[in-house]
């Protein structure tokens, strides 16, 4: 554990086994005369072994229709808590779905994911940059409410219940949230950035947001600078005239914007301390597959730690980093009852927290207090230890989201590892990638579309992706030399044709995971 890092603990390790097995003998009583809770009997089951034996696993697919009734304004179906919102999935495979949050959820989460990040920052002020897209439900919105990411849901739940911290965040709460007008809030997140010299933290929902925010710096500097000499932003920036108030307030003086020319003007390596001299922590959420995106980031960050923030799908915040740099997770004990699925895709036997086997891979299984219920989640983790009785676990992939021609099944994680060696031997700088599987012709094979800044031969580079491919995935190698696969299909572009992909394949860029499948 590092001497340097502030780590998140949680007071219920000795006990996880205990508090996992309270979470849902609370659940099941709570909601025994929802529709969900009288179809399987939930008041009469008395023991976790008995609730696994009766109550089937699910998929999203199982609760579609029932959610459909509770957004027409339906109660007690899935759950008998009041629900605060409703949160959006990332897209990371397949269709956006969409799943109840309850208060009794948002209750339970505390402030246990951002404790790390408020105690870092203390009692000072404006001294936390948060850069991702956050919205809250605000008086000037058409939609008043509407389903969001867990992780937006979380902070606007803090902000209304006096848990959000305003004070520690560049501009206040005004500035950290935007209306769902504010279109170019990134704009608005450089503009803030530029204005407080002594920020302490750079934050996101993702890592990807981060660098997307960086990437923009890089492209408009000189725009926002010029303007904020100027003392105006212009018409054609698409922010709502509140927050472009906002914004005009803290316009910097000179002695500041002209710093900041002169640290751009020496380019963009490590410009993150160079701008922010006091800065001491990066955060966001990240995986070892969305590895090729935070080596790009540390290109403006340099050497300041990472905290990969939580462990969060969009059913449930499931876990918290143990230390600085790491890519382990403690799973938070309170959100939710927990079960483990072997990673094998025959079987349907589940185990229990202490049941588990360091070492082995598992899909992670919630039943929640939103109202799912034996949820497979579909994240595949890696348990790597243990904390007291808390598994501590790394996620490894998403179980349905893997590129497939002939049975060979490469992950983003083998994808990931591909990508970075291609890089390294290549000397090229990559800032994202798409892939995914050509079928409509045979042999099938792989196409691959790599975002990069400079010209770069692209001969060569299908036969170099194609051994490590061989390299990293032995199926491959055999479906190869049978004639199954045919040889890949690389290309390069630039980071508006990459931009322009994402968008239509449904992978818009506003905070998502920096999912390179395409299913």
């Amino acid at each position: 554990m590092k001497d340097n890092a502030e780590t998140v603990k949680l007071n219920k390790d000795d006990s996880f086994i205990a508090v996992n097995r309270d979470n849902l003998k609370k659940i099941l009583f709570d909601n025994r005369d929802t529709e969900y809770g009288k179809k399987y009997g939930f008041g009469n089951i008395d023991t976790a072994e008995e609730y696994i034996k009766r109550v089937p696993l699910s998929r999203f697919s199982d609760y579609e229709e029932a959610v459909d009734r509770m957004m027409s304004g339906q109660d007690g179906v899935l759950t008998s808590y009041p629900v605060y919102d409703y949160a959006v999935t990332s897209g990371s495979a397949g269709k956006r779905k969409v799943f109840p949050v309850t208060y009794e959820a948002l209750e339970r989460y505390g402030t246990q994911i951002d404790d790390r990040l408020i105690r870092l920052a203390g009692d000072r002020k404006n001294v936390r940059l948060f850069v991702s897209r956050l919205r809250k439900n605000n008086d000037d919105d058409v939609i008043k409410k509407g389903p969001k990411l867990l992780s937006e849901l979380y902070y606007a739940y803090q902000s209304e219940h006096g848990l959000f911290p305003s004070e520690q965040f560049a501009g206040g709460s005004d500035l950290t949230f935007v209306s769902a007008k504010d279109y170019d809030y990134l704009y608005a997140k450089l503009w803030t950035a530029f204005s407080y010299k002594d920020i302490l933290t750079v934050e996101g929902l993702f890592l990807y947001d981060l660098l997307i925010f960086f990437n923009q710096m890089k492209k408009f500097w000189k725009t926002i600078l010029s303007d904020m000499e100027a003392g105006s932003i212009p018409d054609t920036v698409k922010l709502t005239p509140k927050l472009k108030e906002a914004l005009i307030r803290i316009i910097p003086d000179k002695g500041r914007i002209e710093e900041l020319k002169n640290e751009f003007s020496r380019g963009m390596n490590g410009i993150a301390k160079r701008i922010f001299p006091e800065l001491e922590l990066i955060s966001g959420i990240g995986s070892l597959p969305s590895m090729t995106e935070e080596i790009m980031l540390k290109t403006y960050t340099g050497d300041i730690p990472v905290s990969h923030f939580c462990f969060v799908s969009s059913e449930c915040h499931m876990g918290v980093p143990v230390e600085d740099e790491s890519f382990d997770y403690r799973l938070l004990s309170d959100s939710a009852f927990f079960e483990f699925l072997s990673d094998d895709e025959n079987s349907r036997n589940t185990v229990l927290p202490g049941e588990v086997i360091e070492g082995r891979d598992y899909e992670i299984v919630i039943t929640t207090f939103s109202g799912l219920y034996r949820y497979a989640t579909g994240d595949v983790v890696t348990v790597t230890g243990f904390s007291g009785e808390n598994p501590l676990v790394r996620f490894k992939c998403r179980r349905d989201l893997v590129l497939n021609v002939a049975g060979e099944k490469t992950d983003e994680y083998t994808l990931d590892s591909v990508m970075r060696d291609l890089a390294a031997e290549t000397v090229m700088s990559i800032s994202g990638y798409l892939a995914r599987a050509d079928i409509s012709e045979l042999p099938g094979k792989y196409e691959i579309m790599i975002c990069t800044e400079r010209k770069y031969k692209q001969d060569g580079l299908s036969s170099i992706f194609d051994r490590l491919m061989i390299k990293y995935n032995k199926d491959y190698e055999d479906l190869r030399n049978m004639g199954s696969i045919g040889m890949p299909a690389v290309t390069l572009c630039g980071e508006e044709e990459y931009r322009r992909s994402r968008i239509y394949f449904g992978m818009d860029l506003g905070h998502l995971k920096p999912v390179h499948i395409l299913l």
